[in-house]
């Protein structure tokens, strides 16, 4: 039902006024800016800070290097299609032979190379898994300084340079004072209950001939002087 003063459309519809767009409220207040971080988090973003340049520059070492091995294998291979074709021209075909041999044999140990690295990575991942770092970066900085570390026992077993086994290396590496940063504190568990050794029994009270004059005087300022033999 209309009133005498709603404007009408030409259906004959009331007209909905537009509010003006200065009654209009845009709270822009990001809710985040109210969050106050907490000391987990500072700890994290400090170490985060500090680790931020160092694995910049090894990621760019890492870059370089690729690089350079990528450039020297492009010439290798350029090389070996050239003497080889050589060597076809020449009709020296043993010698052309023995160096695919030769080449094929590379590429077998290279794969062999790669697997057993592969399993390397397995193992000593599958021992970061059982701790708890404060981040991703931290993960990858354990890995690597661990795995530069171990080498393969006479048996194809990759341990230590020490000769210890990859869960002790691992162990051994994080309980280090100089390495526990990469790890998220422990939480105090609250209720734990006091070791068998701790003496938790009430003392008992001294009696004032074995007693500092300042404990003494301490006593009788409470007023229980009288109470003491």
């Amino acid at each position: 039902m209309t009133t005498e003063n709603e404007e009408l459309d030409d259906n004959g519809n009331p007209i909905t006024p537009e509010k003006d767009s200065k009654d209009i409220v845009i709270d822009d207040k990001d809710e985040s800016q109210d969050k106050t971080p907490t000391t987990e988090e500072l700890i994290q973003q400090g170490i985060d800070a500090a680790l931020s340049p160092i694995k910049e520059k090894l990621d760019n070492a890492f870059a370089a290097r690729d690089d350079a091995l990528a450039k020297v294998a492009a010439f290798e291979t350029k090389e070996r299609e050239r003497e080889l074709a050589r060597l076809e021209e020449e009709g020296k075909h043993k010698e052309v032979y023995e160096l695919k041999l030769a080449e094929e044999k590379a590429k077998v140990d290279e794969l062999k190379k790669t697997n057993t690295e592969l399993t390397r990575n397995m193992a000593v991942k599958g021992v970061l898994a059982g701790y708890e770092f404060r981040s991703v970066k931290a993960s990858e900085m354990a890995f690597r300084d661990i795995t530069e570390t171990l080498v393969q026992d006479a048996n194809g077993v990759w341990v230590h340079k020490s000769g210890d086994s990859i869960d002790v290396t691992v162990k051994a590496f994080l309980e280090s004072p100089d390495n526990e940063f990469l790890l998220k504190p422990k939480r105090s568990s609250g209720g734990q209950l006091p070791d068998a050794d701790t003496d938790t029994s009430t003392p008992a009270p001294k009696s004032i001939s074995n007693m500092t004059q300042a404990e003494v005087l301490k006593i009788a300022e409470g007023g229980n002087l009288r109470k003491r033999k």
